[in-house]
This record gives structure tokens, sequence and C-alpha cells, in this order.
């Protein structure tokens, strides 16, 4: 082996091992180990008490429906909003606007769409 292979798989491996030593590397994987283990004693209690459980699912489902109670307020608001605004353009302006603003919702209302299937 040449001094110049040599030379080149130390800087290589140094590299490597520079890597390797990252405090941030270790930092992360210690709290990453930490989480997992934390999530796991969390599952675990769950699992053990039938009433937390039964809570905890209760819980959960009125999460959800509040959620979609306040995009639905959102949208109710949007389309009042939309109602006002309407009422203050020009009726000769009203036919093009009245298009913008569907193809406008219909884009937010797909994109919303499609982040939650």
């Amino acid at each position: 082996m040449t001094s110049d292979s040599k030379s080149k798989r130390t800087d290589i491996i140094s590299s490597a091992l520079g890597l390797l030593h990252s405090e941030d590397l270790v930092i992360e994987a210690v709290q990453d180990l930490i989480k997992d283990e934390i999530k796991q004693q969390i599952r675990s209690r769950i699992m053990a008490d039938k009433g937390v459980r039964e809570e905890l699912k209760n819980a959960i489902t009125l999460y959800i429906e509040s959620k979609i109670k306040e995009m639905y307020a959102a949208m109710k608001l949007a389309k009042a909003g939309a109602k006002v605004s309407m009422g203050l353009v020009p009726e000769s302006l009203q036919d093009e606007i009245s298009s913008e603003f569907v193809m406008m919702f219909e884009k937010e209302i797909n994109a919303i769409l499609e982040k939650s299937l």
C-alpha cells in the first residue's frame, strides 16, 4: 500500500469517526431513547387501566369533534365574509369576482382534503 492510499484511508476513517463522535448526534440519540422509554411507560400504564383507556378515548373523540367544529365555524365565517365583501363590489364586477372566489376556495378545500386523506 502506498503512503497516499494510507493517508486517504486514514482521512476517511477520521471523518467517519468525527461524525460518529459528534455531540449533537449523541445528544439526539439519547433524547430519542428517553422519549421512547417515556412513551413505553405511558402506553403500559394506559393499557393496564381500562378506565383510563376509556377516558382517554372519550377525550380524544371530543378533541377531534371540537377541531371539526372549529373548522366548520371558520368556513361559515369565510362564507359570511365573502357575502359581505360581494355586497361591496360593483355589479359589473360581481360575476368575475364570484368565479375567482369559487376557484380560490376550491383550491383551498382540495388542499385540506388532500392533507386529511
